[in-house]
Order: C-alpha cells, then structure tokens, then sequence
C-alpha cells in the first residue's frame, strides 16, 4: 500500500522574484520551497545546492517509514473511503453560500483574507469569470499560467494545514464529551475521518514531490499558529467554525476545479501523461483505465466538496443538542439521507429541517418544532411575533413544513393554499392580535402556520401559545386560526 518508487528524486529549480524586496521575501516561499520529485518529466535539474540536506535514505525512512514486517503485512485504514464514479466526480461544480448573520461574515472574511495571502505567497492569480484556459497564446493567459512545480508547493502546503480543522474539533468535542459525561451524536467520528482525509491526500502528493527543509519551517510555522488560532476559535463559536471551514473548502474545489481545467486543456503535459501513484490507487480504489492524474484531481475536489458539505451542514445544526446526520441510522430506509459518499452532494449544506426530520421520529420533530417555534417569540414582540417566523433561524421550519406539505397534497400545495391564506389574514386582523399586513411571505406563512398548529396538535400548540407570554392574544389567534383546521383543501 506504501511502495515507494525508487527513482532518485530531483530538485525542482527556482522561479525568478519579483522585483520588489517586500514581494520577493514573501515569494520565497514558492521560490525555494525546495519540492523534490520522483517523476522526472516534471523536474528541471538545478546546479545550486537546495536547502534541505535530506539524503534518499534517511527520506524514505523519514516521510514513508517502513510498514511491512515478519508478521505485519501493512496497516489497515480504520476509514474506508467511500468509492466514487466517475459521473458523481464530474457533477460537482464550484458552489458558494451565501454569508447570512455577522458569524457568517466573519467566517467568509478570514477565508478570502487567508486566501488572499497564500495566492501572493505562492504566486498564484486566478483568471477572472470567462477566462478561456485553452486560449494560451495571448499575453493576457500567461500570467495566471501555473506550472506542475508551482501547483505542487501550492498543493503541499494547503493539504499540510488542511488537516488541522478536524483534528481541533474533534479532540474538543472528544474532551467535551468526557468532562460532561454525555455523548457526542456522532460529530467526533466525522470530524477525525476529515482530518484523516486530508492527511492523504498530503501523503499522496508527496509521492510525487516531497518538501525539502524551507517548506517543512513554513509548514511548522502555519501549523502551529492555525492549530491555536482554531483551538481558542472553536471554544468560542464553533458554528462560525464549522462555517469558516464550510467556506475554506469552497475555495479548495475552486483551486482543484482549475487544475483539473488546466490538464485537459494541455496546459499541464506532464501530468497529462502521468500516473497516480500507488497510495492513491489503494485509497480511492482507482478502477482500472482511471488511475491518471486528472482522475487523482478529480477524486481530490469531490472530497474537498464532500467537506464543503459537511462543514456547512454541521454549522447549520445545534451545536450541542443535534444529532450528526453523516452518521445516523434512519428508520425510513426508502429515502435518500445524507450519506459519506458524492451520491447525493448539496454543496451549500443540509437546512436543519432535512437533518432533524432525516434523523428523529415524528414525536421527536414535533418536540423540536414546537420548541423552537415558540423560542422565537419574544415577550415585547407578541403582535409582530408571528413574522418572526421568517427568520433565517427559523429556516429548517420551512423546509421540514414544505416537505410534509407537499407529500400529504402534492407539489405546489402552498401555491394553491393562496386564497385561503389571504382569507385568514383578513380573519386575523379582527382579532386582538392584528393587525397583519399582506406581504411577499403571507401565502406561505399562513398556510405554514395552518399546517404547524396540525402537526403539533392542538394541545400542544395550545400550551406553546401561553409560554409565549400573553395568553389571551395567542388565545384569539388560536381561535382564529381553528376556523380553518378540519379544512382539507
């Protein structure tokens, strides 16, 4: 599983620097990241001595230590990697969520500011929206243009860091779980099997190129302050985490998306022309006649956009309370779930509605309904309370309401449910708790309503009502509103 070629490995040569002091300090990185490879056809022989003075003995005992023994034949993944077609591979496309509360824009800004600093270190500029890639005979293509050697320092630095996310948070909730004495819902297996991944994915690019001395200081250096950064980030606001991470994978299927568009154009012929290594093959279980570099890319950016999904998901969930929906066991086995696999992707994560109702029974979802339904009404807020509802905490409600809609009356049901919608609120503006005015959410909101108190039953949206505060008010909306609930249309 760990053969290692034995082909002596050759230091890639410089770039030139940049004119500027201050710009060629910071492209030293790129510049004398000191990458060795054992692919030839990459490599340009150098006639300096590089920075590292790892010889091929101690670097094959160093970064591939030996794993075959008298009794041990190698060591087995605790993970097995869920396989991939070809066609699932392909369907990912470069998605992005839209930033929604200030943890969210907080999040969003680290990453464009931590991306923002690595394209300048590494050199790397993205073409602008219709650049073509295979138009390379223009001036204007030849600066975004990035070699193998250049992609290679950019890969191996980020897959080096791109591990630690996983790791703090797991070991976090891992802590949390014992100092609290309860279980965690599944969230720590999760969060180590990324952190493992992306550990792969770094000892599957140093079979093609292996870091020399500068790009091993860098790595400790941005190890060690990512680590600690997240650490005291994470016991802070883990959702803003999960977010930022969410939001730093989007950019990772952005970068693995280029490389990708780069080798078919031909702008890359050299890994064009080139296998995966070994490892990869056995991680990935790379079919026959798809063992090449561009399918390496290819099974790269669908994990990076499993990740993607993953992350936003978890930071779209309670951090405590909800239940990890990547490892649930559901009762209705009929229906797609979220799953480890890239059969069924939602690039921007899974709403709260899919994953409670994905994973609870319906006594359970009507618990977690009414429960946050009623959390949402503030006592100084009674006669504005129910617009309340439209709030992006409130989002999973729609979905989970939208779901049980249309599979109890079909597609479009709130669409046809107008009439009635604007009926009610005439209705309501009678009572004591009006007045409600007529806007963009009204049709839906009432039929939502309508179809909530029916699935809370009555009871329970009863007692909901009077630990919102004044009971009387929700009481003549509730009155109001009983009108219509042996309605069938």
């Amino acid at each position: 599983m760990y053969s290692i070629t034995t082909t002596t490995p050759i230091r890639l040569t410089a770039t030139a620097l940049p004119k500027t002091a201050c710009a060629g300090s910071l492209y030293a990185f790129a510049a004398v990241s000191s990458v060795r490879t054992r692919h030839s056809p990459i490599a340009i022989p150098s006639p300096r001595r590089g920075l590292s003075s790892t010889t091929r003995k101690s670097a094959i005992k160093e970064f591939f230590p030996k794993v075959e023994t008298k009794q041990i034949i190698q060591s087995e993944s605790s993970w097995q990697h869920p396989v991939y077609t070809e066609e699932q591979m392909r369907s990912i496309n470069t998605e992005h969520r839209e930033a929604r509360t200030w943890s969210d824009w907080f999040a969003l800004s680290m990453v464009q500011g931590l991306r923002w600093g690595m394209d300048f270190v590494t050199g790397y500029r993205h073409p602008p929206k219709g650049h073509d890639s295979k138009k390379n005979d223009n001036k204007a293509a030849a600066k975004f243009k990035m070699s193998e050697r250049q992609w290679l320092n950019r890969i191996l630095f980020l897959e080096s860091v791109a591990g630690v996310p996983g790791m703090v948070a797991g070991m976090l909730r891992h802590l949390r779980s014992l100092r609290t004495m309860r279980r965690d819902n599944g969230w720590i297996e999760t969060l180590l099997e990324e952190a493992h991944n992306e550990r792969m994915h770094l000892l599957t690019f140093m079979k093609i190129a292996e870091p020399g001395l500068f790009m091993r200081l860098m790595v400790l250096g941005a190890q060690g302050v990512y680590f600690n950064g997240l650490f005291l980030a994470y016991l802070i606001s883990p959702r803003t985490c999960h977010r930022f991470v969410g939001y730093l994978e989007e950019e990772a299927v952005l970068t693995y998306t280029r490389i990708i568009n780069e080798i078919e154009a031909g702008n890359l012929p050299n890994w064009a022309q080139m296998e995966a290594p070994e490892i990869a093959v056995t991680y990935w279980k790379m079919p026959e006649g798809h063992r090449s570099m561009l399918d390496l890319m290819l099974y790269v950016r669908a994990d990076e956009a499993k990740h993607r999904e993953v992350n936003h998901t978890l930071g779209n969930l309670n951090q405590k309370e909800d239940p990890n929906p990547y490892t649930a066991i559901f009762r209705d086995s009929t229906k797609l779930r979220p799953s480890k696999g890239a059969d069924l992707m939602k690039p921007t994560g899974y709403a709260i509605a899919e994953t409670i109702c994905f994973c609870s029974d319906k006594q359970d979802i009507r618990c977690h309904l009414a429960l946050t339904y009623y959390s949402t009404f503030p006592p100084s807020h009674h006669k504005c309370a129910i617009w309340r509802i439209l709030d992006y905490k409130t989002e999973w409600m729609w979905a989970c309401l939208s779901t049980t809609m249309e599979e109890q009356h079909g597609p479009k049901a709130f669409e046809r449910a107008e009439p009635f919608a604007r009926e009610m609120t005439v209705l309501l503006n009678e009572t004591s708790s009006g007045p409600f005015f007529l806007g963009s959410y009204t049709d839906f909101m009432w039929a939502a309503i309508l179809l909530f108190s029916k699935c809370v039953g009555e009871d329970v949206y009863r007692e909901l009502l009077k630990r919102t505060g004044n009971a009387n008010v929700h009481t003549d909306f509730w009155d109001a509103l009983s009108l219509w609930t042996e309605r069938s249309d």
